[in-house]
């Protein structure tokens, strides 16, 4: 039978905030963890895109979509974790590696998609960053630079609200192929855009506190973030059981 309740958002905030109360070390141990590979990974391209070559600059853009495509395997093993922490099943930090083991291939597959996305949206600001490099000086080039980047990423947001649950979908279901893990995320996600995007407004206050703490807030706010995800990820199939896809 089809149920078209939806849990109301302060619902699910409230889950989020009590699934990280009862289980506050893992959820930070695999924060920091993540976080610590991120950080190494990102500091290789880096070096890169900090050349005055322009050449120089399109190689690290290069590594960096290669890097994020490979940190696809790893989001798909935080939302495996996190979503088993809110189903109240056992959870451990070890499964931020998991995906590894159930058809990578897949997930790779859907990760590039993404960051296809996320390059196409962004390369207006990249290209003039390159001949306009962004200086600490107030200046209309940067003000530009900025805004295509702001610009940039905002629409990256809006083309990509229907990809949400998708790592959530791979993490669950590691015999789905990609395109059936695409097409299922843009089903649950019918209808629910505009909520999930609500959701995301509405944590932007985490997001400031976590940035006036210099950063270090993140630690014990972004479990709670993901809390929420997962959360809103549940309740989307709650919504969607027997219907149609």
């Amino acid at each position: 039978m089809s149920t078209d309740m939806k849990t109301p958002l302060p619902e699910i905030r409230g889950l989020a905030r009590e699934t990280i109360l009862l289980n506050t070390a893992g959820p930070v141990a695999l924060t920091l963890l993540l976080f610590l590979i991120r950080i190494n990974l990102g500091s290789v391209s880096l070096l890169f895109t900090a050349s005055e070559s322009i050449g120089m600059v399109w190689v690290g853009e290069g590594l960096s979509i290669a890097i994020n495509v490979f940190l696809g395997i790893l989001l798909t093993g935080r939302a495996k974790y996190f979503t088993a922490l809110c189903e109240h099943k056992p959870a451990s930090v070890k499964m931020l590696f998991s995906a590894f083991r159930e058809n990578p291939g897949r997930i790779l597959a859907c990760a590039l998609m993404l960051r296809a996305i996320e390059f196409v949206c962004t390369l207006p600001s990249f290209v003039y960053t390159i001949y306009f490099p962004i200086k600490f000086e107030a200046s209309k080039e940067t003000f530009l630079a900025y805004a295509l980047l702001f610009g940039g990423y905002i629409i990256f947001l809006l083309c990509t609200l229907a990809f949400m649950p998708l790592y959530y979908i791979l993490a669950e279901f590691s015999n789905m192929p990609a395109s059936k893990a695409i097409r299922m995320s843009i089903w649950l996600m019918k209808g629910n855009k505009t909520r999930y995007l609500n959701l995301m407004i509405s944590l932007i206050p985490l997001w400031i506190l976590g940035y006036v703490s210099l950063g270090i807030g993140f630690i014990w706010i972004s479990p709670i973030i993901q809390s929420c995800y997962a959360h809103f990820y549940l309740d989307l199939l709650k919504q969607k059981q027997g219907q149609p896809q």
